[in-house]
């Protein structure tokens, strides 16, 4: 039986704890649905930097690889990947790419992001506005949603648990070992 490729799995790159989960959670929506997975990159270029263009595209195509690396330890051999780099905005970047009803769109969630005391506008909410396809947006690791401070004391109460059961023996300090006395 011959499976056709209904739609694609669109997913921003980004190094990023939520980015990695998104990378991840668009491999897997790709094999289920066997379809292509698109992985995107956006980069700003300005006037200034518009000479500079072919070379922010090897570096963003360096990032994507290095990126796959991070999260899965390379790319799956199993799934289709594409590349798509340029230079644009990326909510802009990824709804374009993700231009079909039957695409998906997997972007990595984060908290708002303050610039010159300005919020920016997130990517997340720009993409499922825009976008004609699906969109999911995927959070970081639960963990990585803590803060230090609460971090912190969740390590030490785990700690002092630790400590306290009993099966934890303290360590002999520097005692010489024991040896039987008996006949020489």
């Amino acid at each position: 039986m011959q499976t056709q490729q209904t739609g694609r799995v669109v997913v921003g790159i980004s190094d990023t704890l939520a980015g990695y989960q998104a990378l991840r959670y668009a491999v897997a929506q790709a094999r289920e649905r066997d379809a292509r997975l698109v992985a995107v990159r956006a980069f700003l270029c300005t006037a200034q930097t518009l000479q500079w263009g072919p070379v922010l595209a090897d570096a963003a195509r360096e990032y994507v690889d290095q990126v796959f690396t991070e999260a899965l330890g390379g790319r799956p051999r199993d799934v289709t990947v594409e590349v798509v780099v340029g230079a644009d905005e990326p909510a802009r970047a990824l709804t374009k790419v993700a231009d079909r009803a039957s695409d998906l769109l997997v972007i990595g969630g984060s908290g708002a992001r303050r610039f010159l005391g300005h919020r920016r506008t997130k990517v997340a909410r720009r993409c499922s506005r825009e976008a004609g396809c699906p969109v999911v947006v995927v959070p970081p690791p639960a963990m990585s949603r803590r803060s230090v401070h609460r971090l912190a004391k969740d390590v030490v109460h785990a700690a002092d648990l630790f400590l306290a059961s009993p099966d934890v023996r303290p360590a002999e300090s520097n005692r010489p070992p024991e040896t039987s006395q008996g006949a020489p």
